[in-house]
């Protein structure tokens, strides 16, 4: 076998678990807003702090760190159209390695766990945990994990034009 057959080899056989990735193509995800409005200017103002979206029948449920939830009634359009890829989203700037100021986007789902159900609850101080597993990670660090082991959180690619938010992938 010649070295190159072997490293083709090898790159084809890496464990997915194992390598990395900055944005995640394994949930659809297709959502806007307008981050000057509320609830969503939270997540724009202020860095480290992250709120958590979830779909429900015909509305979105915004939920801030402090667990004060607002319902946001989607329209017909937006109901059809929006995908927030497994569990919801985590909208937030982090306050690392966030030259540009950005809102990143996270999966609201555990990455360990990969199930709808395990849903991360989000603290004040930018941690997402799971009840289920017990794993947490550092979201004002780009979403890693806070112990060796698992992988990192799911995050989707954002784009913003004025105070619209993509979040789309």
């Amino acid at each position: 076998m010649t070295f190159v057959t072997a490293a083709v080899v090898f790159l084809f056989s890496s464990c997915e678990r194992n390598s990395y990735q900055v944005f995640s193509t394994k949930y659809r995800v297709m959502f806007t807003c307008d981050m000057s409005q509320p609830p969503f200017r939270q997540a724009a103002d202020t860095p480290g702090r992250f709120i958590m979206l979830r779909r429900g029948a015909g509305n979105l449920t915004v939920t801030d760190p402090e667990g004060k939830s607002t319902e946001v009634e989607l329209t017909q359009q937006q109901n059809m159209t929006f995908c927030l890829g497994l569990a919801g989203l985590i909208l937030g700037k982090p306050t690392f390695n966030n030259e540009k100021q950005e809102v990143w986007a996270f999966d609201l789902a555990c990455p360990e766990c990969d199930m709808e159900s395990h849903r991360l609850s989000v603290s004040i101080d930018g941690f997402a945990t799971c009840s289920h597993c017990g794993n947490s990670w550092n979201l004002n660090n780009g979403g890693f994990p806070t112990s060796s082991g698992p992988r990192t959180l799911y995050r989707y690619p954002t784009s913003a034009f004025g105070t619209t938010l993509t979040v789309s992938n």
